[in-house]
């Protein structure tokens, strides 16, 4: 059986590669994964080396220069959440075990809608397929040398190639997502004891400002917000009441606000107007807030708007 030529640049860089002339990180980003991705095909116009900020208490995302992110399109203005095709984690050759690099995979996938998770010292690689709402599944979990066989090398170019990847349709695992999210809802219609269960979840309305101190809280969000000062940056963090929702944090920066919250303001969420909305259906909305997307119901997404509102009316003030 002919191998395709692209698959067979692919095998040939592979098998030319010395693993043992990486010294440091960069080697394993400049040496190996930057023509990894040349010879899967993935234009440079796509690749991001993405600033990872979540909050500064999160344990992770301190090492935005080991991170890289690989779009479907390569207008820089139109790379988003709903977009990303790969995550690339680096690490350090002289560290042969990936463990803490894995756990962070498991961190990373709930803030960014990745399709796939890959992490790599130059010489083992983890390739993690991200089914959202489901087990995220390690589909590759080899070497340099087990990787120059023709067979192994040929299933891996297959799997990870762009025009594979970019083609992978990702409205399958958005149905996925909002399936399970319309069972849960209906499980709660038809239990009217775990709907006073929820209820007493909720957050107590209120809105308070000290100094620069913004917080808004409705029934279902809340954001607490510290305002930008004379030369300073200001930024947020978006809570939800939900037992689904319970314990996710959304830090946005400064650009986030701006770049997202802006646009829209005191319209509903049905409008379109929101650059950050998509209406699934009449009562179900993907949201998407700096790099963490997620499904709100239409009162959740009220609320929201609600809050957000409030927050970019003071903004907007002090700027």
């Amino acid at each position: 059986m002919t191998i395709p030529e692209p698959i067979k640049k692919f095998i040939t860089w592979i098998q030319g590669f010395n693993h043992r002339l990486l010294r440091n990180e960069n080697d394993v980003k400049e040496k190996f994964v930057f023509p990894m991705l040349h010879y899967l095909c993935y234009p440079e116009k796509c690749h991001r080396e993405y600033p990872l900020k979540t909050s500064k208490s999160e344990k992770y995302g301190k090492k935005p220069e080991n991170s890289h992110i690989y779009y479907i399109q390569d207008d820089i203005q139109q790379q988003n959440t709903g977009n990303l095709l790969v995550f690339i984690e680096v690490i350090e050759p002289k560290k042969t075990k990936l463990n803490d690099a894995i756990e962070k995979a498991n961190f990373y996938i709930n803030h960014f809608n990745t399709l796939f998770f890959i992490v790599t010292n130059g010489y083992d690689i983890k390739v993690f397929e991200c089914l959202y709402c489901y087990k995220n599944e390690l589909v590759f979990d080899i070497n340099i040398d087990k990787l120059k066989n023709n067979d192994v090398a040929s299933k891996f170019y297959n799997k990870l190639n762009f025009d594979c990847v970019k083609n992978i349709d990702k409205n399958t695992t958005n149905i996925l997502t909002n399936t399970k999210y319309n069972l849960i809802k209906k499980l709660i219609k038809h239990h009217p004891d775990l709907q006073d269960v929820l209820e007493k979840c909720d957050f107590e309305p209120c809105t308070t400002r000290e100094g620069y101190r913004l917080i808004i809280v409705r029934k279902k969000v809340a954001i607490a917000c510290n305002l930008p000062k004379a030369f300073g940056e200001g930024n947020c963090e978006i809570e939800f009441s939900s037992l689904i929702l319970k314990g996710l944090k959304i830090y946005l920066n400064h650009q986030d606000i701006l770049g997202q919250l802006m646009t829209g303001l005191h319209t509903q969420p049905d409008s379109g107007c929101r650059r950050f909305f998509k209406q699934l259906n009449k009562n179900t909305f993907e949201i998407y807030l700096g790099q963490t997307t997620l499904i709100l119901s239409e009162l959740e997404a009220a609320d929201l708007c609600f809050c957000i509102d409030g927050v970019c009316q003071e903004y907007k003030n002090l700027i």
